[in-house]
């Protein structure tokens, strides 16, 4: 989580001085807008370990893997932002937290449902 937050940061620097950069006017409320969604971001491990917790099962390695794709993710953004800095000219940035976050969502679901059509069968007879 530590590398996480640390990239974090970096991104948001080089996200400032991209927008500066670039001639684009910078908007503070942008920045908030930004700020609070990636300390969002960082509730998703969280939530998905006291999920795991609250249901017995061990969702250690999926978090994990969150948290992996979540330091990638940053990982592309910061070049992106270097690259846009460098060349002074916008670059499109992937991005991967929303398809791991519907990703998530889509599985927390199907496990929902396995989960109920368990409980259901003795009741079916």
């Amino acid at each position: 989580m530590k590398v996480l937050c640390i990239l974090m940061v970096i991104d948001t620097i080089l996200g400032i001085i991209k927008t500066i950069v670039l001639g684009n006017q910078f908007q503070f409320r942008i920045l908030i807008i930004g700020f609070v969604s990636k300390l969002s971001v960082l509730f998703i491990p969280l939530v998905l370990a006291l999920m795991s917790k609250g249901l017995n099962y061990n969702f250690r390695w999926f978090v994990t893997i969150v948290v992996n794709v979540m330091i990638v993710s940053d990982g592309i953004s910061i070049f992106s932002n270097a690259i846009a800095i460098k060349t002074k000219q916008p670059i499109a940035n992937y991005d991967v937290i929303t398809k791991l976050l519907k990703a998530i969502r889509t599985g927390l679901i199907n496990l929902f449902r396995k989960f109920i059509q368990q409980i259901e069968k003795p009741y079916e007879k």
